[in-house]
């Protein structure tokens, strides 16, 4: 399967920040030319490009968070 697995990621016990570290560059690692693309481009919004068409990890949701 993909990962990260963000439907079952689970954010707890001692490791949770070190689990969500992990996943969030993964993330980044796997999305790296998208991002930059998307930044040479100077698209307006960003943050919603990337996460409803380029990654697909908000699919399904009416929103997206501004501090992406």
């Amino acid at each position: 399967g993909d990962f990260p697995d963000f439907k079952n990621f689970q954010f707890d016990g001692p490791e949770a920040s070190d689990k969500m570290k992990f996943a969030c560059e993964a993330v980044v690692e796997e999305l790296e030319d998208d991002i930059i693309s998307l930044f040479s481009q100077d698209v307006e919004h960003v943050h919603e490009e990337l996460c409803n068409r380029v990654s697909d990890y908000c699919e399904g949701t009416s929103r997206t968070n501004e501090e992406l």
